[in-house]
């Protein structure tokens, strides 16, 4: 086992959804704690009741519990835990009550957990919204990586992609250091699901030329001169990438560069290219804590149709307490 797998995945998270894609979810989280040695947390939340709903049912002899079937709810937990310990995996089953989001975030920070596993449960009518509200709000928002899976078929994974994106210019020297970390932990967590999966692994950097309308339309530059200064571009993304992946080279199958807007490229590469999982990071740029997804995400996850795990900057500080 590698170091990164020993030291960096000892406790993971399971949320249950009680959608039919908990299924395939589940045997992710136990696949990966298997492999890893780690432990898993089963998480079941109820909504409480609407305060004047529950006094006015009260009169009718109705209780929280029996609305919320929290007896049913922590049963199915605790069925699910069973199950993952006669595969060889610690794992235990909690009832929350609450609202789903803030409860299991509360809970990560709670006992330190470095993975949130779930299924998403988007049923929205409008096909490019893939992911559901809480799925979005794990993602920003949570105080772990977040693994949102979206198949539900249990089947091994494939081919599996990540999305780095090495600065060779330092445009942002605040969040270099971020970014570099961000990056590598991005390739590591890939690698480990790769390895786990027995999956391809493809890495992924999308580059842009912001300026290349102001230098033909201000600048005066003709075609040719305009097309070297991309290819210019081009290259040192290109240096950069390559001193980025080096050490992981021997797992990697394809690295490709693409040039576009990072979110709608990604999206188009997850697709073309039939990915069963994106790991990709969110890099906060406002210096807000919590506010972490930006452009880059957000696109990615409205397009793609495929899982996607997300990880926190070092540093993050999530805005629940």
């Amino acid at each position: 086992m590698s170091r990164f797998q020993s030291n960096c995945i000892k406790n993971v998270c399971f949320l249950r959804t009680g959608h039919p894609g908990d299924a395939g979810a589940l045997e992710r989280a136990l696949r990966l704690c298997q492999s890893s040695g780690a432990n898993l947390s089963i998480v079941s939340v109820v909504d409480n009741p609407p305060e004047g709903i529950l006094g006015f049912l009260a009169s009718w002899g109705t209780t929280a519990d029996a609305i919320a079937c929290e007896s049913d709810e922590a049963d199915a937990g605790e069925r699910l835990a069973k199950l993952a310990r006669e595969q060889g995996v610690n794992a235990t089953s909690e009832l929350l009550r609450g609202q789903r989001f803030l409860e299991v975030s509360r809970k990560v920070l709670r006992d330190k957990h470095d993975l949130l596993i779930k299924a998403t449960e988007s049923t929205h009518v409008v096909h490019k919204v893939l992911f559901g509200h809480i799925d979005r709000q794990l993602i920003r928002k949570c105080p772990c990586p977040v693994w949102i899976v979206k198949t539900s078929n249990g089947k091994t994974y494939e081919r599996i992609l990540a999305a780095v994106d090495p600065a060779p210019f330092h445009e942002d020297p605040d969040n270099s250091p971020a970014r570099e970390a961000l990056n590598t932990s991005i390739l590591q967590y890939a690698q480990l699901l790769a390895e786990i999966e027995e999956a391809e692994l493809h890495v992924v950097h999308v580059w842009s030329f912001d300026l290349e309308m102001t230098l033909r339309s201000r600048a005066g530059f003709d075609n040719e001169s305009v097309a070297e200064v991309g290819e210019s571009l081009r290259q040192k993304h290109e240096v950069a990438l390559a001193e980025l992946v080096g050490p992981y080279l021997r797992h990697i199958s394809r690295v490709h560069l693409v040039k576009g807007h990072a979110g709608e490229e990604i999206a188009k590469l997850a697709v073309s290219e039939s990915f069963d999982a994106v790991v990709m990071g969110t890099l906060c740029r406002s210096g807000l804590g919590g506010l972490l997804i930006g452009n880059t995400a957000e696109t990615a996850l409205d397009h793609v149709n495929c899982s996607i795990v997300a990880l926190k900057p070092p540093g993050f500080s999530s805005p629940v307490q």
